[in-house]
């Protein structure tokens, strides 16, 4: 248990902490993973036709660097909120809830960006197959 002038801790939020830190080093050892795959991929793309068009690696490049980060964030929360759990370090703390917000913002604004996309491609097919259903009625 540690206190401070506004916040309490128990050795139950202690364990809470060092049970997401768990999960959390997990989730970012998949982001990193995923971008192998990345890469594995656009390699194998590349050996196979022998040419990849720029706007391909752009794309990919971009999605590799948004997992990257978020990934990054999400371990840098897992190890400072298990040392501050461990140690009971304020500036851990801090620094963990700081990546924590950062990795939220990342995930969620492109979650929102995803849902957006779906919604106009959805939108697009929608519009491009109203003269073929007029036609059959």
């Amino acid at each position: 248990e540690f206190k401070n002038d506004k916040l309490y801790v128990t050795e139950e939020i202690s364990d809470h902490w060092r049970e997401a830190s768990n999960w959390t080093s997990k989730i970012a050892v998949i982001g990193y993973l995923l971008i192998g795959v990345i890469v594995m991929f656009l390699v194998y793309i590349s050996r196979l036709s022998g040419n990849i068009e720029p706007i391909v690696w752009l794309f990919a490049l971009v999605i590799t660097l948004i997992v990257y980060s978020a990934s990054r964030n999400l371990y840098r929360y897992s190890v400072q909120i298990q040392k501050a759990a461990n140690e009971s370090e304020w500036e851990a703390m801090e620094t963990a809830f700081s990546s924590l917000k950062t990795a939220y913002i990342i995930y969620g604004f492109f979650t929102l960006l995803g849902a957006i996309i779906i919604v106009l491609a959805i939108g697009y097919y929608a519009i491009n197959m109203l003269p073929l259903i007029s036609n059959n009625f």
